[in-house]
C-alpha cells in the first residue's frame, strides 16, 4: 500500500498573513496554558490529565 502526500504552497496577502500569524499566536498560547495546567495537576494532586473521557 503506497501512502500518497500533497504539498501546497501558500502565498497570504498581508492581512491573511496577519491573521495567520495571529491564529499562530493564539494556538501557542493556549498550547502553552493546557501543559501548565496538566504540569500543576500533576505536581498538586499526581493527576495526569488526558484529552477525552
Amino acid at each position: 500500500m503506497s501512502v500518497r502526500s500533497y504539498k501546497y504552497r501558500l502565498r497570504p496577502n498581508r492581512a491573511q498573513s496577519a491573521a495567520l500569524d495571529a491564529m499562530l499566536r493564539d494556538f501557542c498560547g493556549l498550547y502553552n496554558a493546557c501543559l501548565q495546567q496538566r504540569i500543576e495537576a500533576y505536581r498538586r494532586r499526581g493527576l495526569s490529565l488526558r484529552y477525552g473521557p
